[in-house]
């Protein structure tokens, strides 16, 4: 699973989000977990709608680079 340290949810908090984070492409600050995204139903916000003018891209990968390994 990726880890996204730079993100934080905006409903639930969670930092690091783990797994995919969905991003809106026009607003500044608005990222989510894949909780609460697929809970969404619970959460009335403009990003939920049918009929929403905004949208959101899924962020699946990292821009963290591993740089040391740990030897287990």
């Amino acid at each position: 699973m990726n880890i996204h340290n730079e993100y934080r949810c905006k409903f639930c908090y969670q930092k690091p989000i783990t797994g995919p984070c969905f991003l809106c492409n026009d607003c500044k600050n608005f990222v989510v977990c894949q909780n609460c995204y697929f809970n969404s139903y619970l959460i009335d916000d403009i990003h939920f709608k049918s009929n929403s003018e905004h949208r959101l891209t899924i962020v699946t990968q990292t821009k963290n680079k591993l740089d040391k390994f740990s030897k287990w």
